[in-house]
């Protein structure tokens, strides 16, 4: 017969009633997700069905998955939809376990609480059901057991507001301990089954009796809050109490007795006995109690009475067997005094089980399989959506800085082979076909030269040729000309044949001399004339440009394959090869490579090797990089924060996550340290390889060859640029001889009119005077007669006399103009103007012409001459009764009429001065006072010049020299190129304004080039961050000579003083490096684009000047804020003498600043404008703080300053005020 099996109690099933899951859900989709919900009538329908199955779901394995499906759903769907009364309305029905009391609500927490329910008691059913006489029942029954257990403390954790007596948290504790103590009976069994040692199977034992006791109490207090728990649950407790504490008396009984401890061991065997037997009465009665409540509700087992009351009987039975031979033993024997049961020690306890988490009631894969896909899967809530926006900017974040790791890699690889030229530079040191082969690339033209000669020779093709162009040009210059003196003949041809008549008739002859009518006609020849020795100086230079790059010229045209093209590099490679062998040393188109012995062929493979190992190591990175940015923009964890939307643990999910690209990361990491350590290694080795003899000398006649045609290419290119600028100045000449072609060709016209005019006006008196000949003939006869009676008779002389006189007279007449016009009592009427001609301004290089519809640029000025289409005109016929109140339009006088001329220059010199008068500054024009620190007295001697002795510096240091060099503007002098640093001195307290500098050097296209002495090194970490890390230099310590504050120091406090003598410092050490300084303050704005082309006419109009200051309130006080200084001896000695005064009145109070230092210097030079070597800058273009802020000057005269200086201003008010003014750019 099989050992019966105490029984267990099971937890009792919820009852539910149907409820519609498909139209709320619908509803929802279509109100919040606005998405067609049809679409999801399969996915509601499968939720619904999943509610419907658990109603009848049983108490085994498939009713425990329906159940974890359901709640499994339940969890997803309550991430998509809020299920309330105001949501997804759905109303949940529940009875209560016990005492069958219905619950309704709409909380899906409710839902949830009842079905999670349900899955404990299933779970204990299963418990219960297994069979405990096999190993495998009693492992399932304890493992299911504490699952039960886990099930019902997971509701008291997470549902605080019980809707029924059954999810209180009162029962479900209890609940959750009788399941657990039930799992530890199933270990005991075990335990028992498997010999352990008594003293650990009453440790056992006596936990389980103890728990027992306190869920009597529990149950009890449970009946009293009428729970509705079945009284029979009590009685099985209590039964069970007193079986495990006789199992664990008997149990401790046996383990004194081996402990020797007989006296203790008959007193637990008592105990033992008594418990048990107290149990057997407990048990006899529970039969009848099952029978009248059905068994609890079904929640014990039918034959629970009988198997615990034969159990109780066995365990009675065995304790007074034990009881008996231990006292008879004891008696007989050991005599130990037997305690009584009230002074036992109680017996330790051993827990042995523990609640498993809902969680670990399946593994993952399992549980999976369980819930099955999320029916809602397609649905993803904006959080969520927002979420995963988060986690792909992390991602992104994440790709950036590995980009940015690769990208820095692969610039410092490029550059460490620019740096060797590798792999290129390799082919030189190789065997001597290769070799050959890298030296008669040499010999060929590079792409750059043949695409310029393809150009060319394309330009030569598509239009006139540059020597066409040449030939029209003079031959329109030469018409041009020919036109004119065809003019001026025309015009002497007139003049003769009027004086001759007028010669030969004397006073009868009243036509006008021609002199005074034809002034303006020889006028605008003459303009005409200097119009064209301008034009052929601008003529002249270009031939002499063309000519002076001719010969490379003439080679580009004929296209970059051409044979010219690359004999002109073999020619140029041939050179150096012919003075090599005439040294005795090899050809470069023929070196003896078998002189280079295998330690070369050595080292140059092992560079190559390195240079392959760097190329894999920069392929795996890329790959790796690849590889990263494809797994990233794969990666989705949109389900995964769904699961965790009410978790709150975002940053935690995108950690775990951007954990899986640390492989890809670590790997980037390797191949940045490999690629350092190889390049170190190809550092020593391509150091090892040049080092060597052979290599040195290839590397010396390879430098040669490359200087010598990079000078060729730079000559070709220098060619090609001319013949580009010589075409356009070609054609601009072309067109400005054509149009003055057409003007001459109107004066031609004009004068033709005017020449035939005054022919037949000649025709016409001669034939008057003839036809008026006879009558005055009989007059003069008869006027002869009547003297020849009264008067002696005329000397024969006279009339000879007189004609000679009158002969002589017209002959200088005719040699030269008269001074006035004859008195004669009429005058023609003027001829028509010609087109008028201003006189030409001094011809630039590119042609006086210049373009055919704009002024003419020269070097010198500006012409206005402007082409146009000649104005036909029709020449008046003279009236000879009317006076000309005639004016000439010409600015030029009549060529030889000094007296005119200087009567010009005298208006010209007047309203010049009348000009002058009112731009100079005057008090009542500017309103402005002197500034506060021009009164501050100083009373040391500025260094003279005979005491002067130039200071002897060493190097500035490579970063600083590096920085000056890559900043440096090339003004090109007619004796050398000249290099102009715009250079600013500034310190943190000034770095807003420095930006705000720099901002407007953006605005005026001079940001490429200037560089900031920064006084401490805040302030070249903030021009670093902001991207002008090549523009600034942190001034050395050493050059102060004192410590200088980082702060902003308002205007002549302690530390601004010190800040000003810097600014010397700096600038005295620039001009000793052969710079010119363009020196300003950062709180400078620059408003024009044209300043720095200004400042270089206003530099180089007079030879003598080497410095430009700023001015303040007068001509003789600068402005320090803002100059230029040529590296001069003068200039040196100046700042050398400012920094002397500074320094010896250091200690004065107030302090004397650099900029009233420098002006006391200046105090004792000369000045005079026509040999200072000073000059000062117009204050309407270069105005101060006050000029313009405070009198609006030069705005409101409608000019528009260079610059602005925010001086004058205290604290925030230069802010403020650059502000108002539109001039804050940051």
């Amino acid at each position: 017969m099989a050992t019966p099996q105490i029984p267990f109690i099971s937890a009792p099933f919820k009852k539910t009633d149907d409820v519609d899951w498909i139209h709320p859900l619908k509803k929802y989709i279509a109100r919040f997700y606005q998405d067609d919900p049809e679409k999801y009538k399969e996915e509601t329908q499968s939720f619904n069905r999943l509610r419907q199955d658990i109603r009848g779901a049983g108490k085994d394995i498939t009713g425990r998955d329906l159940l974890y499906r359901y709640f499994g759903q339940l969890e997803l769907l309550d991430l998509r939809f809020p299920v309330d009364e105001k949501h997804v309305k759905v109303l949940f029905n529940w009875y209560d376990a016990f005492n069958n009391r219905a619950i309704s609500q709409y909380s899906l927490a409710f839902e949830k609480a009842s079905v999670i329910f349900n899955e404990a008691a299933t779970l204990s059913s299963i418990a219960s059901s297994q069979n405990r006489a096999e190993t495998e029942g009693r492992k399932k029954a304890f493992h299911y057991f504490q699952a039960s257990a886990g099930m019902f403390q997971y509701i008291n954790d997470n549902f605080l507001h019980a809707p029924s007596e059954d999810l209180s948290r009162e029962t479900v504790n209890v609940l959750s301990e009788l399941m657990l103590v039930q799992a530890q009976e199933c270990f005991l069994e075990s335990s028992i089954r498997e010999k352990t040692k008594d003293g650990l199977v009453a440790k056992l034992a006596s936990h389980a009796a103890w728990v027992y006791g306190n869920l009597i109490d529990s149950l009890g207090d449970a009946v009293t809050r009428g729970v509705g728990v079945d009284k029979s649950w009590i009685l099985v407790c209590q039964i069970k109490q007193k079986f495990y504490a006789a199992v664990a008396q008997e149990r401790k009984a046996a383990a004194c007795e081996l402990e020797a401890k007989y006296g203790e061991c008959v007193g637990r065997y008592g105990a033992a006995e008594s418990a048990a037997k107290e149990a057997v009465k407990l048990a006899s009665g529970l039969t009848s109690a099952l029978l009248s409540s059905n068994h609890a509700n079904g929640t014990v087992p039918t034959e629970s009475g009988h198997s615990i009351q034969e159990l109780c009987k066995n365990l009675a039975a065995t304790c007074s067997e034990k009881f008996t031979a231990a006292t008879r033993d004891n008696d007989m024997i050991y005599h130990e005094t037997v305690p009584q049961e009230s002074i036992l020690t109680p017996i330790d306890r051993l827990k042995a089980v523990k609640s498993i988490p809902i969680v670990e009631l399946y593994g993952p894969d399992e549980m999976k399989k369980v819930i099955g896909v999320d029916l809602f899967s397609k649905l993803i809530p904006i959080s969520v959506h927002e979420s995963a926006s988060l986690y792909s900017e992390e991602k992104a974040k994440l790709l950036r800085l590995e980009n940015e790791r690769c990208d820095i890699a692969k610039a410092e690889l490029n550059a460490s082979l620019d740096y060797m030229k590798l792999p290129s530079s390799l082919s030189k040191f190789k065997d001597q076909k290769q070799a050959s082969v890298s030296l008669d690339n040499y010999a060929s033209p590079p792409s750059d030269v043949k695409s310029w000669a393809d150009q060319v020779a394309a330009e030569e093709r598509r239009s006139t040729s540059i020597g066409d162009l040449l030939n029209s040009l003079t031959s329109l210059r030469a018409r041009a000309r020919q036109g004119l003196d065809e003019a001026s003949l025309n015009l002497d041809k007139e003049m003769r044949d009027c004086e001759q008549g007028r010669v030969k008739y004397g006073d009868q002859w009243t036509q006008p001399p021609s002199g005074p009518l034809t002034n303006e006609f020889r006028h605008d020849i003459n303009n005409h004339r200097h119009t064209l020795d301008g034009a052929s100086q601008s003529d002249n230079q270009l031939l002499n440009r063309y000519e002076s790059v001719r010969r490379n010229i003439d080679i580009l045209k004929n296209g970059g394959q051409s044979r010219e093209l690359e004999k002109a590099y073999a020619e140029c490679i041939s050179v150096l090869a012919d003075s090599k062998t005439q040294a005795g040393i090899n050809s470069l188109l023929d070196i003896d490579t078998e002189k280079r012995d295998d330690n070369l062929q050595d080292k140059v493979q092992r560079v190559e090797s390195i240079l392959e190992k760097l190329r894999k190591i920069e392929s795996d990175r890329d790959d790796t990089f690849r590889d990263l940015k494809d797994k990233t923009m794969l990666d989705d964890i949109s389900q995964l924060l769904i699961l965790n939307k009410k978790a709150n643990v975002e940053q935690q999910i995108f950690a775990s996550e951007l954990e899986k690209f640390r492989p890809h990361q670590q790997r980037i990491s390797a191949t940045i340290q490999h690629q350092q350590q190889a390049i170190q290694d190809l550092t020593a080795a391509f150091k090892a390889l040049m080092e060597g003899d052979e290599a040195q000398n290839l590397q010396s006649q390879h430098d040669k060859a490359d200087r010598l045609v990079r000078n060729l290419t730079s000559d070709f290119n220098e060619a090609k640029t001319i013949y580009f600028e010589i075409r356009e100045g070609l054609n601009r000449g072309i067109q400005f001889y054509s149009g003055i072609q057409d003007t001459v060709d109107a004066l031609n016209r004009n004068i033709s009119r005017f020449v035939t005019e005054r022919s037949n006006e000649r025709s016409r008196l001669m034939d008057e005077i003839e036809s008026q000949k006879s009558t005055r003939e009989q007059e003069l006869l008869r006027e002869t007669l009547n003297k020849y009676t009264s008067a002696p008779p005329l000397p024969s002389t006279q009339s000879s006399s007189s004609v000679s006189q009158l002969s002589n007279l017209t002959r200088q007449l005719s040699m030269t103009e008269p001074s006035a016009p004859y008195n004669s009592g009429y005058t023609p009427a003027p001829p028509p103007k010609p087109q008028a001609f201003q006189q030409q301004q001094p011809p630039s290089p590119y042609g006086i012409y210049g373009a055919s519809t704009t002024a003419v640029t020269s070097n010198y000025g500006t012409s206005t001459f402007q082409p146009t289409q000649p104005i036909q005109q029709q020449y008046t016929r003279p009236a000879y009764n009317n006076q000309p109140n005639y004016q000439p339009q010409y600015q030029q006088p009549p060529q030889g009429n000094k007296a005119y001329a200087m009567i010009l220059a005298t208006i010209f010199a007047i309203s010049l001065l009348a000009l002058l008068s009112n731009l100079t500054p005057r008090p009542s024009f500017f309103n402005d006072v002197s500034e506060t620190e021009k009164s501050i007295k100083v009373n040391t001697e500025p260094i003279s010049a005979k005491d002067w002795i130039p200071k002897k510096w060493g190097r500035l240091g490579k970063e600083i020299e590096q920085a000056i060099s890559d900043n440096v503007r090339i003004a090109k002098r007619k004796n050398g190129d000249e290099r102009i640093l715009l250079t600013a001195v500034a310190n943190q307290g000034m770095a807003e304004y420095t930006l705000n500098w720099i901002e407007s050097l953006k605005k005026t296209g001079l940001d490429d080039k200037f560089l900031v002495f920064a006084i401490d090194q805040d302030m070249v970490e903030t021009m670093k961050k902001h991207g002008y890390g090549k523009q600034v230099v942190l001034i050395p310590s050493e050059w102060f000579h004192i410590e200088l504050s980082d702060t902003f120091e308002p205007w002549l406090s302690t530390g601004y003083t010190p800040i000003t003598h810097s600014k010397s410092l700096v600038v005295e050490r620039l001009l000793y490096t052969d710079v010119t300084v363009w020196f300003s303050d950062v709180d400078i704005v620059f408003t024009s684009t044209s300043i720095y082309d200004y400042l270089l006419m206003k530099l180089n109009s007079r030879k003598q000047t080497e410095t430009l200051f700023s001015q303040e309130t007068e001509q003789k006080i600068i402005n320090s804020g803002f100059y230029i200084m040529r590296p001069t001896d003068s200039n040196k000695r100046i700042l050398a003498a400012s920094i002397y005064i500074q320094d010896s009145e250091a200690d004065k109070k107030p302090q004397v600043t650099q900029q009233r230092a420098m002006n006391r210097v200046l105090d004792d030079l000369n000045l005079n404008y026509q040999t200072s070597t000073i000059a000062l800058l117009d204050l309407s273009l270069f105005p101060h703080g006050r000029m313009y802020f405070d009198l609006n000057i030069p705005t409101k005269y409608g000019m528009t300053p260079m610059m602005v200086h925010a001086n004058y201003r205290k604290g925030d008010n230069k802010k403020k005020d650059l502000i108002k003014f539109g001039l804050w750019y940051i």
